[in-house]
């Protein structure tokens, strides 16, 4: 595995975290909106580079390691099984509302027969390159 391409998206990470930091401390109750403009483009513009890193390194990079980067982007992968041994990964769904820790909640996923498949790292491969 390469190390270094894990230690750039990592260092990419860090940079988005803080910018997305900066951007929300930008919120005005007056205007309701975020004020820093150019921190909310750089958040799009760091997170496709991640994205493009994880692509480009797909098979030298372990599924854990992957996903837990695409929350951290603002993705929403959901890791689903249909007990008959295929995998699917998606990001739409519904669900009750988010807390900040772990509650009972109950959430309802759409797959297309096309979407399933027979191991997680192709499920997370259709996710990163096709949704």
């Amino acid at each position: 595995m390469n190390t270094n391409v894990k230690d750039k998206i990592i260092s990419i990470q860090r940079e988005r975290d803080e910018c997305f930091n900066k951007w929300n401390d930008s919120w005005s109750e007056d205007n309701q909106d975020f004020m820093d403009k150019e921190s909310d483009a750089k958040l799009d513009e760091l997170s496709s580079e991640i994205r493009d890193l994880l692509v480009k390194n797909f098979d030298d990079l372990e599924v854990d390691f992957m996903m837990e980067t695409l929350t951290k982007t603002g993705a929403a992968c959901c890791l689903l099984y249909d007990d008959a041994g295929h995998w699917a990964i998606t990001g739409d769904g519904f669900c009750t509302v988010v807390y900040d820790e772990p509650v009972d909640w109950s959430g309802q996923f759409i797959i297309k027969k096309e979407k399933w498949f027979d191991t997680i790292r192709e499920a997370l491969n259709n996710y990163i390159t096709k949704d």
